[in-house]
């Protein structure tokens, strides 16, 4: 029974943060987890809108095909408007079969990192203009604490398992006393009529350090320096969390404006292209205007879905 061990004391302490890193690093487990599924699922719904944008495409491309071949073979239209229109329903199909691929590629990167067996079946519900409200939303520059940050935390830890490591160092250099009991029932004969004769000891041990060769001072001076390097770390990792998070909210921003922009053009290049649809129908515009009006009008598509997805 040790009645005097400063030295144990400290380590029942370490051991506690030890508990306590470990409780911590399961946490930044999860938080890892939970960012890199909803990551995955964000991908998911990108590709969709991705498919839906080419799909629309290559129905448009297949309509004005079957449009001008109408009128091809009556004669009221030119064989080259004929063979472009062929090859704007070719030029389409490609990109909607790589839509779809690409969406069937981010579904099984969901599954596999949610542990789901790839041929279960599985689809996602909502598209990205669920959260364009989001974007909407003003942007404020509250300062933002990093006392929960788990890599904080862990470096945190980390610096008060050394204070103590070099607490108990020191504690070396303490005398120890313990207590020591024991209490012992003893016979020897032949046969089992025997006599039991009990025995005790009690005996307290004095442990006094006298010289180690310096070895308890050099550890305690390589803790120290570790414990140094530490705090240089944390202050390198505070600074990077700083510029990170300026970085993202300026990308934030930026999303926000170009999904403005984006959903401005997006009505503007809708209504460009069903003009011009009408205006090819009754002869008054060209196919390569109408395949740009298609153009302007599926590249603003693209963007405003990517700037949801970045935000």
């Amino acid at each position: 029974m040790p009645l005097v061990n400063a030295q144990l004391w400290q380590s029942l302490k370490l051991s506690a943060l030890d508990v306590e890193l470990a409780i911590e690093q399961a946490r930044s487990s999860r938080i890892s987890m939970v960012s890199q599924v909803k990551q995955a699922f964000y991908s998911v719904l990108l590709a969709k809108e991705a498919y839906n944008v080419y799909k629309e495409v290559y129905d448009n491309a297949l309509k004005n095909f079957e449009d001008i071949e109408k009128k091809y073979n009556v004669g009221k239209a030119s064989e080259f408007e004929y063979l472009r229109a062929k090859v704007n329903v070719n030029n389409a199909e490609p990109e909607v079969l790589s839509a779809e691929n690409t969406g069937t590629v981010a579904i099984w990167q969901l599954k596999a990192i949610m542990g789901i067996d790839l041929a279960t079946e599985l689809d996602v519900e909502g598209s990205l203009s669920d959260y364009s409200n989001e974007l909407v939303a003003s942007l404020t520059n509250d300062t933002i604490s990093f006392e929960n940050n788990t890599n904080l935390l862990q470096l945190q830890l980390q610096d008060e398992m050394l204070s103590r490591t070099i607490k108990m160092t020191k504690f070396q250099y303490i005398p120890t006393l313990s207590a020591q009991f024991s209490y012992n029932y003893m016979a020897l004969g032949n046969t089992f009529d025997m006599n039991w004769n009990p025995y005790s000891m009690v005996a307290l041990s004095l442990n006094i350090p006298i010289f180690d060769g310096f070895s308890k001072r050099n550890n305690i001076r390589q803790y120290q320096k570790t414990q140094d390097i530490l705090r240089l770390n944390i202050e390198d990792v505070e600074r990077n969390l700083n510029i990170a998070l300026e970085n993202y909210r300026n990308e934030m921003n930026t999303s926000v404006k170009r999904y403005t922009a984006a959903e401005a053009t997006l009505e503007m290049a809708q209504k460009s292209y069903d003009i011009s649809q009408k205006m090819y129908e009754v002869g008054k515009a060209t196919l390569v205007e109408l395949n740009d009006a298609q153009l302007a009008l599926t590249q603003a598509q693209l963007n405003m879905n990517h700037a949801i997805f970045q935000y």
